[in-house]
């Protein structure tokens, strides 16, 4: 059991206070779990996961409605998750986004052009990542027969305009793959789970902290309702909005560097419209299993179906604007986006119910989906500044923007911290 000693009824001594119990602040409990190192969570929402949430539809179907692949698998190469899913007996499959055809406006088909970049200028872009020429704007690399591609490939990747700056050499170094690991019960199955292991009592929901100050001994940690703990050392993995925003004030502030990496990282919008269809449409249909639809626009979107699921995703400005929609709006967009799609005509009247539509962006403490990388930016992670770590999706090198790199930054942090107290 995590053993925690109170001084008094709002002051409570622990080794470590971990901000946030997405996925990150997880795996950093769990590794301090296994270390006898104690600690405890504070969480500001209601619930664990942070933006690994699986919802169900009134049939009982499971849809994530925020991340959703676990990247990182490669043929029979292990992603780092894979044993957490073996260890708590999690069911998953392997979904490498290989059966996929791409489709312009007009209904014409390209085959699987969804990630093709060979119209990028690779000589250049190895520079970049060795560090021999600048970093830029990864459109900058592309020559312009090409550009369409990559047009449509930046909103659906990074959920950002198909004009943003994106850091070139993010992109040269990203070892995150489309596709992956994906759980049968949905990807919020693996925070609970974890969260039964490190000790529910150990969590704090609906605690939001508004003040993380260092003192002589340590750190103080003050909520927005006045509750106030101290602690060696604190993980802080929200949000990079909360990060950005200042709506938590550290004090002293960051230190110069730690803040300009800081700057150089966004958050981009990766909107989701899920329809769910009878058992009926997928019989008629057995080729449609693990199906991905690349549609080309402007707008460009990303469809995934899997029964009894279409999943339409929009990133970037127009993903912002489908959060906005009404179910009756929304149900009409994706009929529009999908009317290309050869393979699922006729879906419309095997349709069940209401769409449902993800809102990452105006999510109480999130902000958007996940981070990405202006050009000039380096990760690294995760971060010290003092006695404050900040780990998280974005403070991995290799996977940013990943279950898989809030997993990795979570995990190295709480090493580092059980390696010094």
């Amino acid at each position: 059991m995590n053993q925690l000693s109170y001084r008094s009824q709002d002051d409570l001594r622990a080794g470590v206070v971990i901000i946030g119990a997405g996925m990150a602040g997880l795996s950093a409990a769990l590794v301090l779990r296994e270390r006898c190192i104690p600690f405890l969570v504070l969480e500001a929402g209601d619930r664990v996961g942070g933006r690994m949430r699986t919802l169900r539809t009134v049939s009982g179907a499971y849809v994530d409605i925020g991340a959703h692949w676990i990247h990182n698998v490669v043929g029979g190469s292990e992603n780092p998750i894979r044993a957490l899913l073996n260890r708590f007996d999690i069911k998953y499959f392997v979904d490498m986004v290989q059966n996929l055809n791409s489709y312009t406006l007009d209904g014409k088909s390209h085959g699987n052009a969804w990630r093709n970049d060979d119209g990028l200028n690779h000589e250049v872009l190895k520079r970049i990542v060795a560090g021999q020429a600048r970093d830029r704007s990864l459109l900058d690399l592309v020559n312009p027969e090409s550009s369409w591609k990559f047009a449509r490939y930046l909103p659906t990747w990074y959920g950002v305009d198909p004009h943003t700056p994106v850091s070139a050499r993010e992109y040269g170094i990203d070892k995150s793959l489309p596709g992956g690991l994906v759980l049968e019960n949905g990807v919020q199955e693996l925070a609970e789970r974890i969260a039964d292991v490190i000790g529910r009592e150990s969590i704090r929901l609906n605690t939001a902290v508004g003040t993380i100050a260092e003192t002589s001994n340590g750190v103080r940690i003050t909520t927005n309702d006045g509750q106030r703990f101290t602690a060696g050392r604190v993980i802080f993995t929200g949000s990079l909005k909360i990060l950005k925003s200042g709506e938590v004030a550290f004090s002293p502030p960051f230190s110069r560097s730690v803040q300009k990496s800081i700057n150089r990282l966004d958050l981009g919008t990766l909107t989701k419209i899920v329809l769910e269809l009878s058992p009926n449409f997928f019989r008629e249909r057995a080729d449609l299993e693990h199906l991905h639809i690349d549609l080309i626009g402007p707008p460009s979107a990303f469809a995934n179906i899997h029964e009894p699921l279409i999943t339409l995703l929009i990133g970037g400005e127009e993903g912002q604007r489908v959060e906005k929609m009404s179910p009756r709006e929304a149900r009409a967009y994706f009929d529009e986006q999908l009317r290309p799609a050869k393979e699922i005509l006729g879906y419309h009247k095997y349709v069940t119910g209401d769409p449902l539509v993800s809102g990452w962006l105006h999510e109480p403490y999130m902000g958007g989906s996940y981070s990405f990388c202006s050009p000039g930016g380096k990760r690294s992670g995760p971060v010290r500044n003092g006695h404050i770590m900040l780990a998280g999706e974005a403070f991995d090198i290799w996977f940013p923007g990943t279950v898989t790199g809030a997993y990795l930054s979570g995990t190295a942090a709480g090493i580092d911290l059980a390696n010094e107290l």
